[in-house]
């Protein structure tokens, strides 16, 4: 497959590092709002919708991709609510266009990281949100609830932990979980550079024996490492996106997640003891990795992947 963006792929990822950058400017509480905000403004609650307003032509389900890997580069909170908005309007849209409406506007819905394995018991992204999507045998629906336990792993200014639902509520189409999932694995991809990125600039600016330890060799080979996992990572991930199967974005999400656990473990490795305080983020990017590798394990063992099988089925990949 040809793993050029075309040109609107390129203004795709531009306006979401544009939105990333919004959000790394904003201070304190406004924060995560003003992510959240900058994302409405610049249609990136609409890839899953035909297309943004300004674009004349139907988005491929790399746009998504590799809108909320550019997101995750700066912010895996914002990257993740993004994700979570996107497969809920896109499942509301035949059934439930008002809060397919609602949601694109920027009105937060809890959504399983999970997707349908988590049958209302998992962890949710926007877990205090009025409303949530719930898998039950019965198929999917949006019912209102309100927020259970907040999980004490932090996914930057995610919102995420239990949802409790309360009532029916209404009749949902699924999600495309397959889609959810290889987008997911996207940001896994997008924590994984964050972390090469942060590390970098650490040994850069960290002096030793009168030299920056980025000149020292093993952090090099540590860098270069978790580098070409990260990028690897990414590609298999757009092109999960492209296939459309579950076990290819299965397989994406776990090779995705260990190299975003094996990135942020550089990270606290080059900080040093610096790196499990929260004056530099390599312990928040080694929390964020963690969520992400919980939950691909999961999706991992539910397809019944073997990492023998794994490995086998990527060769056509």
């Amino acid at each position: 497959m040809d793993f050029e963006h075309d040109e609107l792929l390129q203004a795709i990822q531009a306006t979401a590092l544009r939105v990333a950058r919004d959000q790394t400017a904003a201070t304190g509480a406004d924060r995560l709002e003003a992510g959240r905000a900058a994302a409405q403004r610049a249609g990136l609650l609409e890839l899953l919708s035909g297309s943004p307003a300004d674009a004349a032509e139907e988005l491929s389900p790399q746009a998504f991709c590799v809108a909320v890997h550019a997101l995750a580069q700066a912010d895996t909170g914002l990257s993740l609510f993004v994700w979570a908005q996107n497969l809920a309007a896109g499942a509301a849209d035949g059934t439930a266009p008002t809060r397919a409406r609602e949601w694109r506007s920027g009105e937060p819905v809890a959504l399983p990281l999970d997707l349908e394995l988590d049958a209302g018991g998992g962890l949710y992204v926007s877990h205090g949100a009025p409303r949530g999507l719930v898998a039950g045998p019965s198929g999917w629906r949006v019912a209102p609830g309100g927020a259970g336990n907040a999980t004490s792993v932090g996914v930057d200014g995610a919102d995420i932990g239990g949802f409790c639902p309360s009532g029916d509520g209404e009749a949902l189409t699924a999600p495309d979980v397959a889609l959810g999932v290889a987008a997911l694995a996207s940001v896994a991809a997008g924590v994984a550079l964050r972390a090469t990125h942060v590390t970098a600039a650490y040994a850069l600016e960290r002096q030793q024996f009168g030299h920056p330890i980025a000149d020292f060799q093993a952090i090099r080979f540590m860098l270069a490492d978790a580098r070409t996992a990260a990028d690897a990572s990414r590609l298999v991930a757009f092109a999960a996106a492209s296939r459309g199967d579950l076990a290819s974005a299965a397989r994406a999400l776990f090779g995705a997640a260990a190299a975003a656990a094996h990135a942020a473990d550089v990270a606290v490795q080059v900080h040093g003891g610096a790196g499990y305080t929260r004056d530099y983020p390599a312990e928040s990017l080694l929390r964020d990795a963690s969520v992400l590798r919980h939950v691909a394990q999961r999706r991992f063992e539910a397809c019944a992947l073997s990492p023998e099988a794994s490995l086998a089925a990527a060769v056509h990949v």
